[in-house]
């Protein structure tokens, strides 16, 4: 049982490359789990410098990317055909949305952390005014297009009035018909 084990996490974290004059690495079931330590340590190293990963997101905040759909369906798959007694752990899947950042809170944000973004409060006349100005600005702009439409509507008119002849009639002249089984001369 400890060799299939040791394999398995042998094939898991492959050995890193030595830089030139280092000790070797060993191998074994103790370098494996050296290895898996010390990129623990480079995922905290990563977060130490207030630097967050967020390739996993897409552009508009709400969807995965590429590397982040990649990702969910490698852990998927993993999760399917591990067995349940040797799992390292259950997906439970946060219910907390991500919001999207804006330029006052320059990170990705949640109910929770949102209380650390500096916020401006609105000034309550400013939003009643921005009311006002759109119900204006919708007034002017329907009573440009009536006047538009009533003025095209009254130049139409004009030119309906103007006389011309009448075309001539389909069949007043019959002689212009020809039929199939007649000759032409």
């Amino acid at each position: 049982m400890n060799r299939t084990r040791s394999r398995r996490l042998q094939l898991v974290a492959p050995p890193f490359a030595t830089p030139p004059g280092a000790r070797p690495e060993p191998t074994g079931l103790n370098a494996s789990c050296n290895q898996r330590r010390s990129e623990k340590m480079r995922k905290f190293e990563h977060f130490s410098q207030r630097r967050a990963d967020l390739s996993v997101l897409g552009y508009d905040c709400a969807h995965f990317s590429e590397r982040g759909l990649s990702l969910l369906h490698l852990a998927m798959w993993n999760a399917l055909v591990t067995r349940a007694p040797s799992r390292l752990a259950q997906y439970r899947p946060s219910t907390d949305p991500i919001l999207c950042p804006d330029p006052k809170c320059p990170f990705l944000r949640t109910a929770a952390n949102s209380d650390l973004c500096v916020f401006a409060p609105l000034d309550e006349s400013y939003i009643s005014m921005m009311s006002h100005v759109i119900v204006i600005v919708v007034l002017v702009i329907t009573i440009i297009l009536a006047c538009l439409i009533l003025f095209c509507v009254c130049n139409s008119r004009r030119v309906s009035h103007v006389s011309k002849t009448p075309a001539k009639a389909f069949g007043a002249s019959f002689s212009s018909i020809k039929f199939i089984d007649e000759d032409v001369i």
